[in-house]
């Protein structure tokens, strides 16, 4: 359940914005688009993010968006799907960075063009939103 709440927070929080400039011009392609574009990216292939995928598609069924997940199979892989998502003009980001020290650039120019938030696993040193999800060291 947490999963789903946590998926509804990072698309609220991106839902919120327009994908309009201040002077009325689009800043995002995808902004022409009828329905917002959110991607979830894992940092892998694994169980535990079934219910964040089952999650994804109900909050993008219930707040008009369309939600892709994406489970990459290696750091390669998450970099690819994510640059491709920058290319097709995503509205926002939700990412479980595999190496977030050496992802850091990519995070980077990820937060530049779209929204971007880390979840499960923080990239502290991006300029990313907002981190969901809690320090895994002092929870033992």
């Amino acid at each position: 359940m947490w999963s789903r709440s946590l998926l509804l927070v990072g698309l609220l929080a991106c839902s919120g914005c327009s994908g309009r400039a201040t002077d009325g011009q689009q800043t995002n392609p995808s902004a022409q688009s009828s329905q917002p574009r959110f991607a979830l990216v894992t940092n892998g292939v694994a169980d535990f993010w079934k219910p964040a995928q089952a999650g994804a598609a109900k909050a993008g069924e219930e707040f008009g968006a369309q939600v892709t997940v994406i489970m990459p199979g290696s750091m390669t892989d998450q970099t690819r799907k994510l640059e491709d998502l920058l290319t097709r003009g995503t509205d926002g980001v939700a990412i479980s960075p595999i190496n977030p020290e050496n992802q850091t650039e990519l995070l980077n120019r990820a937060a530049a063009e779209t929204l971007l938030l880390t979840l499960d696993s923080d990239a502290p040193q991006s300029n990313r939103l907002a981190y969901i999800g809690m320090d895994n060291y002092r929870a033992g």
